[in-house]
Formats: C-alpha cells, sequence, structure tokens
C-alpha cells in the first residue's frame, strides 16, 4: 500500500505494508507551476502508535480525544478500546450499538470548498452475517451520516484500505465508528491509520506541469 502527499514543494510517495504500518517514503521534485488555489496538503492522523486517545501524527492536530459512547472512554479498556492486533497497536471496535467519535476542524486542515478526504486501514474478524460498523461523518458536532458500511460475514486476512471522499466539512466535523444491535465481543474490526486530509481528485485542475 501507498499514499502520496504534497508539502508545498515536494510530493513524497509513503509506502506502507499490508498492516498500513509506514515503512519508508520516496521523494519527488516536480517541475510545477502552482495555482494559488491550491494549498499545501494537510491533514489530521491517528496511527495508533500507543494506547492513547489523544495522539495526533499527522501536520495538524485532532480538534478532540476519541471519545466512546455506549461505555466509559478508555483506550486501555472495555469493548473498544487500543490493543495489539498483529503490528504495533490498532483501534479494536466491537460490543453491541457502541461507538468512538473524534473531531477535526475543516479549518485546521484547510479544506478546500468543505471537501477532503477520510483514509483508513480496517480488518474484519468473527464477523457474522447482519454485522456491521457504520463508518460515519458529522459537519456539525451531532448528527452523523454513514460514509460507508463494514459489514459481514468476513474474516480478513490483512488489514484493507478506505479511501472515502468528503464534503460539506466545517470547523465542527467529526469521525465515528458504530457499531451495530447485532455485534457482540466477538465481532470485531479492527482499525488503524485513521486520517482526514484536504486532497481531493480535482486538485490536480490547480496545476501546470512544465
Amino acid at each position: 500500500m501507498s499514499d502520496i502527499t504534497f508539502d508545498g514543494n515536494d510530493l513524497i510517495l509513503g509506502f506502507r505494508d499490508t498492516n498500513g504500518d509506514r515503512t519508508g517514503n520516496a521523494v519527488r521534485s516536480p517541475n510545477i507551476t502552482a495555482n494559488s488555489a491550491f494549498p499545501t496538503q494537510k491533514f489530521v492522523l491517528d496511527e495508533f502508535g500507543s494506547q492513547v486517545y489523544n495522539a495526533d501524527d499527522g501536520t495538524d492536530n485532532w480538534a478532540s480525544n476519541w471519545t466512546e459512547t455506549g461505555e466509559a472512554t478508555s483506550a486501555t479498556g472495555g469493548q473498544i478500546q487500543v490493543l495489539n492486533n498483529v503490528s504495533n497497536y490498532q483501534l479494536r471496535v466491537q460490543g453491541t450499538s457502541l461507538s468512538v467519535q473524534r473531531s477535526f476542524s475543516s479549518a485546521t486542515i484547510s479544506a478546500i470548498s468543505g471537501t477532503g478526504t477520510l483514509s483508513f486501514a480496517y480488518r474484519r474478524v468473527g464477523m457474522e452475517a447482519g454485522d456491521s460498523v457504520a463508518v460515519q461523518i458529522s459537519t456539525n458536532g451531532g448528527t452523523y451520516t454513514t460514509v460507508m458500511t463494514i459489514a459481514g460475514p468476513g474474516n480478513d486476512s490483512t488489514y484493507k484500505t478506505a479511501i472515502l471522499t468528503l464534503s460539506g466539512l466545517t470547523t465542527t466535523s467529526a469521525v465515528r465508528f458504530q457499531t451495530s444491535a447485532s455485534m457482540d465481543n466477538t465481532d470485531t474490526v479492527w482499525f488503524d491509520n485513521v486520517r482526514v486530509a484536504n486532497a481531493t481528485a480535482s486538485w490536480m485542475s490547480n496545476y501546470t506541469y512544465t
């Protein structure tokens, strides 16, 4: 797996292993002329490198820590917590009708007209038919819209990558993972490298290559 970022001068191709953990990168300085409408890419990121809910691994900081609904918020206890799955730590999401969410600001990541990209790695374990975890976005800090559903049945041998285009982002936006009523403590989705960036496919129209 890989991801591409732009720091205002260089294109950086980041290499990741099958678990989504960064293993290295390559830097390229393209001969380009940037339009003023194309800002430097900025992003918030949680790589879950340790058992905490306040990690800031991006160019910008999240607006809050991870918080849970349906059980006490704890990065080291409960159905939802940060544990070692296959490499380093990941976010374990399981249990009945529980959720974990974290806020970010479109102003912080310099979103263009409220657009952006949500990406993450995920792995299903023990998921049965009818089980699901909804990936949701809020643009007002209260009402959530499902942008992806990770459904059973399924047992993934390796992590998969999801890349979702977001719109309508505001200064009170948030991402949430919500378990379904049919899930229990044997039905799990692991998450890693949760990232919200101001990158969109349409950005490339703002560049002139010479």
